[in-house]
């Protein structure tokens, strides 16, 4: 009788033991996560909006310029995303469609890099080829 009521005690001990263990870690991880979400609060009104993709690694990425045979997009420096016409706007949506899709972030930092916009109406194609 006596063994059942220690091996109770004991698993009960056990039991308490697992679940402050389990709270604590709950714990670390819901800081981490409120660290993560302080980082995103900083992102400029002039951000492309991919952030929400890539901003960890467009950190990684070299800030050297790499032209994508796309050296007529300079031309648009500080050009704002809804000030493109039709025709400049298929001259994005051209180098866009030709690159293969691990290329369109290093694209995009590229862009970043050198000031240029895209195009309004081509920010939800870029994401969407980003996250193929």
């Amino acid at each position: 009788m006596w063994y059942i009521v220690i091996g109770l005690l004991g698993l009960a001990a056990l039991v308490i033991l697992f679940t402050l263990i389990h709270s604590k870690i709950q714990t670390k991880n819901a800081k981490e996560g409120e660290e993560i979400v302080e980082d995103y609060k900083d992102v400029s009104s002039d951000c492309c909006g991919a952030h929400q993709i890539c901003e960890l690694d467009m950190r990684k990425l070299k800030k050297t310029i790499v032209y994508f045979d796309d050296e007529e997009l300079d031309a648009y420096k500080n050009k704002r995303e809804n000030e493109y016409s039709e025709k400049e706007v298929d001259e994005f949506r051209d180098v866009l469609y030709t690159l293969q899709p691990q290329e369109v972030r290093e694209w995009v930092n590229s862009l970043e890099i050198r000031e240029i916009n895209i195009p309004e109406v081509l920010k939800q194609e870029t994401i969407s080829m980003m996250t193929l």
